[in-house]
Order: structure tokens, then sequence, then C-alpha cells
């Protein structure tokens, strides 16, 4: 039912429908491109309170041995994080995200935000402002999943490492 030979044609017919045109500059002055920003905030903090409710719907398990720990962290900081499997043959750290990043930041919300700045009918507007706040919301997510959890993941390291060297020195 989410085929695009269906949702393309009847987006095209909702936004025929109307002929009135708006600029969001003229209808919403400053907040229009406020608006944008508020809405992609609101959907990455609705995103992260969906994902704590999802991760709250699973039963605990009992932690594994601290060894086990361990090496399953630093499997998903170096894969996930560090060097992310994109470009096999290069293993600069970090790079496949900072590519990512920069790509989003200077060349897709720029060019977003200029489409979204266009006159449009009400419909393409509203389509429009959903896909700019998509985009701004993976602002702070990225910030959050690649810096906080980042930081809050090398604690985790750092606190197992300290817990396995008193072990061993016992």
């Amino acid at each position: 039912m989410s085929s695009p030979f269906l949702i393309v044609p009847i987006m095209a017919f909702i936004a025929g429908y109307s002929d009135n045109y708006i600029v969001p500059q003229i209808e919403f002055g400053l907040f229009s491109f406020l608006l944008p920003m508020i809405l992609g905030i609101w959907f990455f903090i609705l995103f992260e309170l969906w994902m704590v409710s999802i991760r709250n719907t699973y039963p605990l398990i009992e932690a594994p041995s601290s060894t086990v720990q361990k090496e399953y962290f630093k499997v998903i900081h170096d894969i996930t994080l560090k060097h992310n499997d994109v470009l096999k043959q290069i293993k600069t750290p970090y790079l496949a995200n900072i590519l990512l990043v920069l790509f989003i930041v200077f060349a897709v919300i720029p060019f977003v935000y200029w489409f979204y700045f266009m006159p449009s009918t009400i419909i393409e507007f509203i389509i429009k402002l959903v896909v700019l706040a998509i985009l701004l919301s993976l602002v702070p997510n990225i910030i959050w999943n690649g810096i906080v959890k980042t930081v809050i993941n090398n604690k985790i390291l750092d606190k197992l490492n300290y817990e396995l060297e008193n072990e061993n020195g016992k």
C-alpha cells in the first residue's frame, strides 16, 4: 500500500487541488525559519522516547561477565563509530561519520531549506516542512548518538577495564 506508484499520484492530485500558494516568509515571518527547527527537535525527542519505550518492553537479563561486556562494547564502538565498515579499504577512524555529517549539514539541509522557502501549495508546504524537520532532527540525533553515547560507551569501557584489572590483580 506504500508503493510510490500510489503515493506520488495521490500527493500530486492533493497538491494540485489548491491554487493558493504559501510563501513561508510572508505567512510566518521569522517563525518560518524556526518552525522546521522546532519541529525537528520535537521529532528527535519523540524518536528517543519511542526508542526508550521499545527498550523497556523487553525483559532485562542478567548481565554477562565483565570480559564479555568489554568485548561487546569494544566491538560496538569499533564497528558502528570508529570504522563504520563503509569504506573497508580506508581505516581512517570516524571518516564515514564525519563525511556523512558534513554532507547532511552543508549540502542537504541548505538545499532543502532553499526548496522549503519556495512558494507552494498548502500540502506541498506541509510535506516540505516535515521532510526538512526530519532532516534537522538528524543533527541532534548525530550529536546524541555520535558524541554523547560515545562518551558513555568509553566510560563503560574504562569501568570494565578497571574491574577486570582489579579481578586480575587479586
